[in-house]
């Protein structure tokens, strides 16, 4: 991804107030971490975050939904 495609994604996060972030069907450890660690940081820029995941986090994985803030939606 070239550094203006960045730029562009970094400016239009920082305009948004609200965010939703939604992983894969049947997420792994992977798709679900970066989905916390995504929520984490527009959380600590100040923006109301929702987490999605369809069906719901498998029970192996819900430690990693732990580790939000109650602010955060999941």
């Amino acid at each position: 991804m070239a550094d203006n495609q960045l730029t562009t994604i970094a400016q239009h996060l920082k305009d948004l107030k609200r965010v939703a972030i939604f992983t894969h069907a049947r997420p792994d450890p992977d798709a679900v971490g970066s989905q916390v660690a995504a929520g984490l940081i527009l959380s600590a820029m100040g923006k109301k975050v929702s987490l999605v995941c369809l069906p719901p986090v498998p029970e192996s994985l819900q430690f990693l939904l732990d580790m939000l803030p109650e602010s955060i939606i999941h």
